[in-house]
């Protein structure tokens, strides 16, 4: 009897005790609660505004290689349109010889007007630039094509490149002026196409096509530099041109790590293509994903389409360098 009300004295004794433990613990667990929901609020916090940043980055760059298409575009259909272009063309679809004195000045002043073109571009290479043992390596310039060959072209334009044709073909079936995507002329050598067809001399049919401007351009001396951003101190930013089909993701611009340009993944029909980032972020134009990229490693994406070509621009961040303040802060707490 004595033990028994020796122990509910203790009881009795222990019981604020009792109760201040739980409420420790109750205040513990709450605390470490409240940590991890401002830890995750953070993180969210971080994203959302990365998320933003990432955004206005990649609306920022379509819009610069969106110009630069335009301005190249631009100088091709000033050429395209010129009245002693449509009358060259013209004439050489209808036979009409052009050997006299007259008809020699004016092929002499379209040469020119063709060279002055490409000059005032500035996307091609100079033929001062080149010596005569490596000519056959430039592969870009202005031609002037119809469907029996090319009529007219600058020093080094690629005669023989199946894409010119191709593309030149395209232009003639769709009525209008045509953009290729970037591809390999040769030893992983960058080059793009632009056509524009060319009517006859006061033509009022957008049908009487009688040749067309190709303008073979390397893009690495010109496109590729904006989108290095080398002003950027974002050490994992990286903005990419893709292109892409049902079955493969092609880089279209050069890649950080070594890999080479033209580097091309699956789209589908392999496990680990479901997370490339650059396969998943074309499904979602102008949103955000938070994937796998070409490397394996976990990022933030985001897409947009560059007006007028097959292309993709993709804007990316590394999710390690964007989450890398509140990741700190949570293993710091």
């Amino acid at each position: 009897v004595q033990t028994q009300g020796w122990m509910r004295g203790c009881m009795v004794n222990n019981k604020p005790a009792t109760i201040a433990v739980i409420l420790l613990l109750l205040f513990i667990c709450g605390s470490i609660w409240l940590i991890f929901q401002y830890v995750s609020a953070e993180k969210q916090r971080d994203l959302e505004a990365w998320q933003s940043r990432l955004s206005i980055m990649a609306e920022s760059q379509q819009y610069a290689v969106e110009a630069w298409f335009d301005q190249q575009l631009e100088n091709i259909d000033a050429l395209a349109n010129n009245p002693l272009l449509q009358l060259y063309v013209t004439q050489r679809d209808q036979s009409v010889a052009r050997d006299d004195e007259t008809g020699r000045g004016q092929l002499h002043h379209l040469k020119n007007l063709i060279n002055a073109t490409a000059d005032h571009a500035d996307v091609f290479t100079p033929i001062k630039k080149i010596n005569s043992n490596v000519e056959n390596k430039v592969n870009d310039g202005i031609a002037i094509v119809n469907s029996t060959g090319v009529l007219l072209a600058t020093r080094y334009f690629p005669i023989d490149d199946i894409e010119v044709a191709k593309s030149f073909q395209s232009a003639i079936d769709s009525k209008s002026f045509f953009i290729s995507t970037i591809y390999d002329s040769a030893d992983r050598q960058p080059r793009l196409i632009i056509v524009v067809p060319v009517r006859s001399v006061q033509s009022l049919s957008l049908d009487d096509i009688k040749a067309a401007v190709v303008a073979v351009i390397n893009p690495e001396d010109n496109l590729y530099k904006l989108l290095l951003k080398e002003w950027v101190t974002i050490r994992s930013e990286e903005t990419l041109l893709v292109s892409y089909d049902d079955r493969r993701v092609n880089y279209l611009s050069p890649l950080k790590n070594g890999y080479q340009l033209f580097y091309g993944q699956p789209r589908s029909g392999d496990i680990s293509a479901k997370n490339i980032a650059d396969s998943s972020v074309l499904e979602y134009i102008g949103e955000n994903v938070i994937v796998q990229d070409y490397r394996n490693i976990g990022l933030l994406a985001t897409a947009r389409k560059i007006r007028n070509t097959t292309m993709t621009l993709v804007q990316k961040i590394d999710v390690s360098e964007a989450l890398a303040e509140s990741n700190s802060h949570q293993q710091f707490i």
